[in-house]
């Protein structure tokens, strides 16, 4: 498992190294109030991303038949076409004349159509244990999107609309490629027809349950966003940057481990309860040493220096983003595990609470907005609630571990 996890994550990094790299020059090519706007728009995406679909796909990694697997994936296949057939049609209804409006509907749905389909196509090849193919899939993304980025901002000007293009140029070419990778499995339909309910019922519980979670998390970030937003632009543009730095190299390990761990630990002959135990708390030693560090050199001003003279006083708030995001990504271990074991009223039940403690957050910090450095405050109160809420989900995952099986 281990091993596995180390092949994709080092994979997957490449793509966050590229970003990193290029950085310097997509923050010279865009002014800050772009990026604010281009983030915005992903963050659109990312929730019409979960609700296309219904997050029923999860049920591909834990199913032991990879033909039903492949079964699962042309029933999420149709589902995902469907609902987002019907998220264009509402949209073209509500904003229809209107320039930006269309743009952040529209360009959110395109990229989060795009995004959901690569993600249906990537869990079934984590599935079939194609690992390679998907390590290779996140750096032929960053590379395109930056790429793209850098060509529209130099050669067209910087623009919103020439970066959300980019962004979603990068999925189709990730489209492509997985597509060209394995035709032979896209193309191999084992399903009957009088089966098509019968399947599509073994995964109804995580559209119940997980697409409720997972629409309450992405909601409550995009609550925060468009409060920054209504604020000023360019605070969001701030918070963009150091939300892709920070939330890149993390998000793309971890989605690495979501791929593989859940399928390797329920099949670990050890003492699961220790091996999850030893992953959190090294993960959490980790992350805390990296705070630190991040601290001690923010009053050298490198970061400030990379980016560009539109973006000094970014530093202070590295260490606040890091801890934020890094976490929320140690959560990933019992939150999988749960997630597997028939446990997604806990997981709606844990974000309910979750949103709960974030919106108050929110709502005090722009109660008081001229008062506290808001980009530095809410990291520190989500850091904290991440925190407490990991507490909570190891607590549920104690007697499934330990007593239970860990399988759906």
């Amino acid at each position: 498992m281990i091993k596995k996890i180390l092949f994709l994550s080092l994979g997957n990094f490449s793509g966050p190294l590229i970003s990193f790299l290029t950085l310097p020059l997509i923050t010279r090519l865009f002014k800050p109030e772009d990026l604010g706007e281009a983030h915005w728009i992903v963050s659109i995406a990312m929730v019409a991303s979960i609700v296309f679909g219904f997050q029923i796909y999860n049920g591909i990694l834990s199913e032991e038949s990879k033909t039903k697997a492949v079964d699962k994936f042309y029933l999420n296949l149709i589902i995902l076409l469907l609902s987002a057939f019907v998220f264009f049609i509402i949209g073209l209804l509500l904003v229809y004349g209107e320039a930006l409006a269309m743009l952040e509907v529209f360009g959110g749905g395109i990229l989060g159509f795009l995004s959901a389909l690569n993600l249906l196509v990537s869990t079934l090849y984590a599935r079939l244990d194609l690992v390679g193919v998907i390590a290779k899939s996140a750096a032929i993304r960053t590379f395109s999107i930056v790429g793209f980025s850098i060509l529209f901002g130099g050669w067209l000007g910087g623009d919103v609309l020439w970066l959300v293009i980019a962004y979603v140029i990068g999925e189709v070419v990730v489209a492509l490629y997985y597509y060209n990778m394995r035709r032979r499995v896209l193309w191999t339909v084992f399903i009957e027809k009088n089966k098509i309910i019968t399947v599509l019922m073994e995964d109804i519980r995580f559209a119940i349950y997980y697409l409720p979670s997972q629409l309450i998390s992405n909601g409550v970030n995009a609550a925060l966003m468009y409060f920054i937003k209504a604020h000023s632009i360019a605070m969001l543009g701030v918070y963009s940057v150091l939300f892709r730095l920070v939330s890149v190299p993390i998000y793309s390990i971890g989605s690495a481990v979501k791929s593989v761990f859940i399928i390797n630990f329920k099949n670990y002959k050890g003492r699961k309860w220790w091996l999850l135990v030893s992953i959190v708390m090294v993960l959490s030693i980790f992350n805390f040493g990296m705070f630190i560090f991040f601290i001690s050199i923010e009053s050298y001003g490198l970061l400030s220096s990379v980016l560009g003279d539109k973006w000094s006083g970014v530093d202070k708030y590295l260490s606040y983003f890091f801890i934020w995001i890094a976490t929320s990504f140690v959560n990933v271990f019992p939150l999988e595990i749960l997630k597997h074991n028939s446990k997604q009223n806990i997981l709606l039940l844990n974000e309910l609470i979750v949103a709960f403690l974030k919106l108050i957050v929110i709502y005090i910090v722009f109660e008081v907005y001229d008062m506290v450095d808001v980009l530095m405050i809410v990291p520190i109160m989500f850091s904290i609630i991440n925190v407490f809420m990991l507490g909570v989900y190891m607590f549920f995952c104690y007697p499934i571990v330990v007593f239970g099986k860990v399988n759906d």
